[in-house]
């Protein structure tokens, strides 16, 4: 895995309101996201590893979406609906702007409490490791 150099500083929510009724919403406002006419006439060259077109700078959707998966049950959110969102993000993602990544709690220094908002509670933290951008083949 390849990142940035520094710790970043994020802004996150507890979410405690995701409900089936509102999933499809979520899901449908990400696949959105994820598919764009413009992009997809840009010529991105072959995957090394198997060999399909790139949908983006060094992203593989194919190899990149079977990355994910194969990590499924290495994580949990403890809510079903907040798990499916993530899942469907990584499984469709076809860049690394555009899927959602969990970051385990433990993975969070400088915690500090901001405010309450419509959902949750509002924190700031420094996240120890790095947001995945691409990964090494190499290393498998």
């Amino acid at each position: 895995m390849v990142g940035f150099t520094a710790p970043t500083l994020i802004l996150f929510l507890y979410l405690n309101q995701i409900t089936a009724n509102n999933l499809n919403e979520v899901v449908n406002e990400i696949n959105e996201f994820s598919i764009s006419d413009e992009e997809s006439e840009k010529d991105y060259g072959i995957c090394e590893e198997c060999g399909n077109e790139n949908t983006d700078e060094n992203w593989c959707l194919k190899c990149n979406s079977q990355r994910f998966q194969q990590n499924f049950g290495n994580w949990t959110s403890g809510n079903k609906d907040v798990d499916a969102i993530i899942q469907e993000s990584q499984s469709n993602s076809t860049n690394l702007h555009l899927f959602v990544e969990w970051v385990p709690y433990s993975q969070f220094e400088d915690i500090k409490y901001i405010d309450k908002g419509g959902f949750g509670k509002i924190y700031s933290a420094i996240w120890k490791e790095e947001p995945i951008v691409s990964w090494d083949i190499r290393k498998k």
